[in-house]
């Protein structure tokens, strides 16, 4: 059957798209994406208004406390502010009294120190002799000599001269002069508290008082006690001396009380210590 002439002739007048002119073979069209729809423009800025730089942080605009929340935190602070003033004013003031009363404390020691000490220098100064066995006269007038200067003072509440020496039978004797020979007046409570070696230092730095002690004690006077310091020296004689040994001299002063005596007062003590006892001597006993 011959070919068909028709539509296939008015084909060949013009070429399918895809095929060139006069090519004599058909080609397929090619298939062609369709594009993606363009971007919404961007909002319009006015020309006034600056970009914000990529990033960069969105500052919010604070907003404003109210007026009664903010009366209410400055009352609080306020408050707050007055107490701790309060409370630092009572603490130094708090401070302030302890210093005080610590030194009135120290005030006290010191002077009843210095009194017993002064004394003791001055019995120190008038009893060297006699304890060392180099006095000269008869005991009841070197007795008289030595205890004179402080028959008088009221603060004053007992003196002690000691002297121990070997007889001539080379039998140890030990005699002693006292102001105030009863045993009321030799009957101590030594308490234990230790002076301050600031005050103890300066005592031993005083060539009349070297090797002195000072201790607090408490005394009886009547039916009560009373604040009483002794200070106490050594007396050491001649290390060529054979018959005189030394001895010791005390001098016991009326204190005035500070905290420790009240406290001490306001408790029973254990039995007394006892002053050192006279010890018989011959009164007619010659250096």
């Amino acid at each position: 059957m011959g070919p068909a002439t028709g539509n296939r002739a008015s084909n060949r007048g013009v070429a399918p798209a895809g095929q060139a002119a006069g090519s004599g073979v058909r080609r397929a069209a090619p298939v062609v994406e369709a594009a993606p729809p363009p971007p919404p423009p961007p909002p319009t800025r006015s020309s006034n208004v600056q970009r914000r730089p990529a990033g960069a942080p969105v500052m919010k605009k604070k907003q404003k406390l109210p007026m009664k929340e903010i009366l209410i935190a400055a009352g609080a602070l306020a408050a707050i502010l007055v107490i701790a003033l309060v409370i630092g004013y009572f603490k130094k003031s708090t401070v302030s009294e302890l210093e005080g009363k610590n030194r009135a404390q120290v005030e006290i020691l010191e002077r009843n120190v210095k009194l017993a000490t002064d004394e003791l220098k001055k019995a120190v100064g008038l009893g060297t002799l006699y304890c060392v066995g180099k006095e000269t006269g008869e005991l009841k007038d070197t007795s008289a000599k030595l205890l004179a200067p402080f028959k008088s003072n009221p603060k004053i509440y007992n003196i002690f001269y000691g002297r121990d020496f070997k007889d001539k039978k080379q039998a140890e004797k030990h005699e002693q002069i006292a102001l105030n020979d009863d045993q009321e007046h030799r009957t101590l409570d030594e308490l234990n508290k230790a002076i301050p070696e600031d005050l103890n230092k300066a005592i031993q730095e005083d060539k009349d008082l070297k090797d002195a002690t000072v201790k607090y004690a408490m005394a009886h006077e009547g039916d009560k006690k009373i604040a009483v310091i002794i200070a106490k020296k050594i007396v050491r004689s001649a290390k060529e001396d054979n018959v005189n040994s030394g001895g010791q001299i005390t001098v016991i002063v009326r204190a005035e009380e500070d905290d420790f005596f009240k406290k001490a007062m306001s408790k029973t003590f254990d039995a007394p210590v006892k002053a050192p006892e006279t010890k018989p001597a011959a009164t007619d006993a010659k250096k």
